[in-house]
């Protein structure tokens, strides 16, 4: 037999240098370094057979539903509310690209136009108007009434 280097053993076999030195240092004959081929993995993108687990799925969207009606909802408040766990609640909250303070700006911001449709309602509306001359009016008329009783007690 023709003697050769590991390296040119192995390369002819189709197994690569590196993992040849590292059997022989493992304690493997030569011969059995060079010429065992190695383990193929399949990934679970390459085999078709496998179905791999669809991201999320009823628990993530449960959350998201809830985060969706209540956006200033704590850990602790969506973790009640949809039956999972505190830190998976914590960890799907975590992916929300949005800050929090926009969030709360958005709230503060809803809450204050709708205090403004409240008062500019009362101030339009046109059973609570009154104009200077009526106010004027019924204070001549009060205080016409209030003389008309202090002359009565007298």
């Amino acid at each position: 037999m023709k003697h050769q280097n590991v390296s040119a053993m192995a390369r002819a076999n189709g197994v690569s240098t590196a993992t040849a030195h590292n059997r022989i240092a493992r304690g493997w004959t030569t011969e059995a370094a060079t010429s065992t081929p190695t383990r193929k993995y399949v990934s679970a993108k390459r085999n078709p057979k496998k179905k791999t687990k669809p991201r999320g799925g009823r628990k993530a969207d449960a959350v998201w539903a809830q985060l969706t009606r209540t956006p200033l909802a704590s850990y602790a408040d969506v973790a009640k509310a949809t039956g999972v766990s505190y830190s998976y609640a914590y960890h799907l909250m975590q992916k929300v690209g949005t800050p929090r303070n926009v969030f709360e700006r958005e709230e503060r911001d809803r809450v204050h136009a709708q205090q403004q449709r409240a008062v500019a309602s009362l101030v339009d509306d046109s059973s609570t108007k009154l104009s200077a001359a009526s106010i004027a009016f019924g204070f001549v008329i009060a205080s016409a009434v209030l003389a008309a009783a202090i002359l009565a007690l007298t």
